[in-house]
C-alpha cells in the first residue's frame, strides 16, 4: 500500500481508527492522511448571517488541526492533516477521486437499532460513492477502551466471479497483521446445478457441490501468491443459505476479527447502489467490515 486515509469524527472510538491506519502505516511504508470534514446545518428559515457561518467554519477547521494533531501524536510517522469544509461523505468523495488512497479507515458507530441512522446516511454512503477499499471497525461497547489490536482472524465472502480483489486485498492486510490463516467461505445461494451452469442430468447435488470446491480451489491455487508464501493457511467452505446470514453466523461461530466482502454497482443508474448483502452487513456485521469494490458484473466477467 502507498496510502492510507483515516476519516475520523473526534468521537470517543476515533483513537481504534487512528491507531490502526498509524500501525499499518507503519508496516506498509504508506503514507498516511487523517480527514475531519467540518459541517453543521443551517437553517433555510432562520439562516444565520453569511459572515458569521464563515467565522464559525473557520475556527471549528481550526480546533479540528490541533485535535488532529492531538490524535496522531505522540510518533515518527509522518502524516497529513485534511481538514475540509462541507458533507463529510461529499468531501471525501471528492478528496478520493483526486488523489490516490489504497485504503480507507473508519469507525462505524451505527450497529445498534438508535444509531443505526448514522450508518444510513454516512457509512453507507461512503461505501456507495468511495470507489476504494474501506475498512469500517466496529466501535468497542461503552466503557470498553478503544485500543488498537490487529485484525488477525479474518473472513473472506468469496464467489466465482473474477477478479478476486477482496481475496487480494484481506491477504494483503493479513501479512501486515501478521495472519496466519484465512477463512474463506462461499455461500451457495442458489442450486449448484444452476450456480455451475450443469443439468441436473449431468449429476446429483454432492457431485456437483464437489464441482464447485475444485473450481474455488483452482482460483485460490492461482490467488495471492504472496500470502502463501508468508505462511497464511486458507480454510475453504462452502454453505448453502442466505449469503448475509451466513457470513454473520460464520463470523461469530470462528470468532472472526474482520470480515471482508466486494461491493457489486452495475450500470449508471445503480452506480449509486450496493448490493443488499454488503448493506446488511453494514448493519448487523458482529465485526469489523471491509469493503471492497468490484467491477461491473458483466457476463462476460463470469467463467
Amino acid at each position: 500500500m502507498e496510502a492510507i486515509l483515516c476519516a475520523v469524527d473526534f468521537s470517543p472510538a476515533t483513537a481504534l481508527a487512528v491507531g490502526i491506519a498509524k500501525d499499518l502505516a507503519a508496516a506498509s511504508g504508506a503514507r498516511l492522511a487523517a480527514f475531519h470534514a467540518v459541517h453543521f446545518a443551517s437553517d433555510p428559515l432562520y439562516a444565520t448571517d453569511l459572515f458569521e457561518r464563515r467565522d464559525r467554519s473557520r475556527r471549528l477547521a481550526e480546533a479540528a488541526h490541533r485535535r488532529l494533531a492531538q490524535c496522531l501524536a505522540p510518533g515518527d510517522l509522518d502524516w497529513e492533516p485534511i481538514v475540509a469544509r462541507g458533507d463529510p461523505v461529499e468531501q471525501l468523495s471528492r478528496l478520493t477521486r483526486t488523489r490516490r488512497f489504497d485504503l480507507v479507515v473508519t469507525v462505524s458507530r451505527g450497529i445498534g437499532p438508535l444509531e443505526r441512522f448514522f450508518v444510513g446516511t454516512v457509512v453507507e454512503r461512503m461505501v456507495q460513492r468511495i470507489a476504494c477499499p474501506i475498512l469500517i471497525l466496529r466501535a468497542p461497547p461503552a466503557g470498553v477502551p478503544a485500543g488498537a489490536r490487529p485484525l488477525s482472524r479474518i473472513l473472506v465472502g468469496c464467489d466465482l466471479h473474477p477478479p478476486a480483489a477482496p481475496l487480494e486485498t484481506a491477504c494483503r492486510l493479513g501479512r501486515y497483521w501478521g495472519a496466519t490463516d484465512m477463512h474463506l467461505l462461499h455461500v451457495s445461494e442458489s442450486p449448484l446445478d444452476q450456480e455451475l451452469r450443469v443439468s441436473r442430468e449431468q449429476g446429483p447435488a454432492a457431485q456437483n457441490g464437489q464441482v464447485l470446491r475444485q473450481k474455488l480451489e483452482q482460483r485460490l491455487s492461482r490467488a495471492c501468491p504472496e500470502a502463501r508464501a508468508a505462511g497464511i493457511r486458507f480454510h475453504l467452505d462452502i454453505r448453502p443459505g442466505v449469503p448475509a446470514e451466513v457470513l454473520r453466523d460464520c463470523a461469530r461461530e470462528c470468532r472472526i476479527d474482520l470480515l471482508v466482502v466486494g461491493v457489486h454497482r452495475t450500470g449508471a443508474i445503480k452506480r449509486a447502489l450496493i448490493g443488499s448483502t454488503a448493506r446488511d452487513l453494514l448493519h448487523h456485521a458482529p465485526c469489523s467490515l471491509l469493503t471492497v469494490p468490484q467491477p461491473d458484473d458483466t457476463p462476460g466477467d463470469r467463467p
